[in-house]
């Protein structure tokens, strides 16, 4: 019933002209993706989560996609995560809006659990490394304090070679 029944309306609901409308879709997707089989996700809805992090003007909308993303990937699981949610938590990373960004990463700890830490350090690792040298302070604060997470979830080894230089960058930041 889910899949024949509600999928196609939630679709309708994510291309929506009033951003109040898909913002609230984007933010409750991840409860539809408990009921939903992963194939019709990834059919009919994970596409329209593409084209909102690229076209979608209100940075509202995005920030519920940063909002519920990771917890999208759960459902999906690790190897559907990998190829479809992915590609657009990088994607949100790199948003223009401060507070998309803000809002994914207090909630990359799911993604961490969902594909572990050798997929996590490929694919968003780089990803972090890059927003310690975002312009704004904000930003820099949601990764440091994002870090006690990630200490706990790599191996020492990893997060003292990846992230360790990025702590001490940020500790000698000036805008702290």
């Amino acid at each position: 019933m889910v899949d024949q029944d509600i999928v196609p309306l939630y679709e309708n609901l994510l291309i929506d002209k009033e951003p109040e409308v898909k913002s609230e879709a984007v933010a409750k997707l991840h409860d539809l993706s408990k009921y939903a089989s992963p194939g019709r996700l990834i059919e009919k809805l994970i596409p329209n989560l593409n084209n909102i992090t690229v076209n979608d003007n209100s940075q509202h909308v995005r920030g519920s996609l940063a909002l519920s993303v990771c917890d999208v990937a759960k459902n999906l699981g690790k190897e559907h995560a990998l190829t479809y949610i992915v590609p657009v938590v990088v994607q949100l990373l790199k948003d223009q809006a401060t507070e998309v960004r803000i809002i994914l990463m207090q909630h990359l700890r799911t993604l961490t659990e969902v594909i572990g830490h050798y997929d996590f350090d490929r694919h968003i690792i780089p990803q972090l490394s890059q927003l310690a040298n975002d312009k704004i302070w904000r930003v820099k604060l949601a990764l440091v304090n994002f870090m006690p997470e990630l200490a706990k979830f790599l191996e020492a080894g990893l997060f003292k070679e990846r992230l360790e230089p990025v702590i001490m960058g940020l500790l000698s930041d000036s805008v702290f």
